[in-house]
């Protein structure tokens, strides 16, 4: 399973417009695998052979009618990815929002957030009732753009590191409430004990405070909000 990515950086104010749109065609796909490619540290290959395996993920993902890939450019040049996955599970379908890179000059200029708009916007027109993403903990300027989207922290399972962050879309539900109506407390984002705890509660993630210094990644500055649903 590919998570957001924790490269990107929360949204600062946008000096300039992103456009983001659903890929289509092997050349387009051949472009977004490259630029997954080369944000992942795990392949250590030289240029050609990113490229030849870009190639061969984009024939495949050509017929794969539930995956969505998007692209954000700034003119015709591709700044960042982002990929919706369409789930059917337990009678409800739902989009799942994976794999968002983008280039580090680009990061900080509402490109995350064009790609995030872009792939709800998808995941309405496919009959989804909401969507879910996977944020690592160790990424609270990831969880800061998450909250600032809308998004609820409804799951966490000890161990493996990743947060469940929901958001209903068929304007039934939104955790993203100016003025809280239920119980809050806060808990350090380091406490995973207590953060698993609360959300098999009930409780519902909404915010995310810094302690200090906004640029500091260190879960232990950092403080989540939690609300009663």
């Amino acid at each position: 399973m590919i998570t957001e990515s924790r490269g990107f950086q929360v949204e600062g104010k946008e000096t300039k417009k992103y456009s983001a749109r659903e890929l289509k065609g092997e050349q387009e796909l051949t472009d977004y695998f490259f630029i997954m490619i080369k944000n992942n540290d795990n392949i250590n290959r030289d240029e050609q052979q990113d490229l030849s395996l870009a190639k061969t993920l984009a024939r495949e993902a050509v017929h794969n009618k539930h995956l969505h890939l998007f692209g954000a450019y700034e003119a015709d040049k591709m700044v960042g990815i982002g990929q919706l996955g369409i789930i059917d599970r337990k009678g409800e379908r739902y989009g799942y929002l994976s794999t968002l890179e983008v280039e580090p000059r680009y990061r900080g200029q509402g490109v995350a957030k064009s790609l995030t708009d872009a792939r709800i916007k998808s995941a309405l027109e496919n009959g989804c009732d909401q969507v879910v993403t996977e944020v690592f903990y160790d990424n609270p300027l990831g969880l800061v753009t998450k909250f600032k989207d809308g998004f609820g922290l409804t799951n966490y399972s000890f161990g493996t590191g990743l947060f469940t962050l929901s958001k209903r879309i068929n304007g039934q539900e939104n955790f993203d409430r100016k003025n809280s109506v239920g119980e809050l407390k806060e808990l350090s984002l380091a406490d995973l004990d207590s953060i698993e705890d609360l959300t098999r509660k009930g409780w519902i993630g909404i915010d995310i405070r810094n302690l200090g210094d906004i640029k500091d990644n260190n879960p232990v500055n950092w403080v989540l909000i939690f609300e009663k649903s």
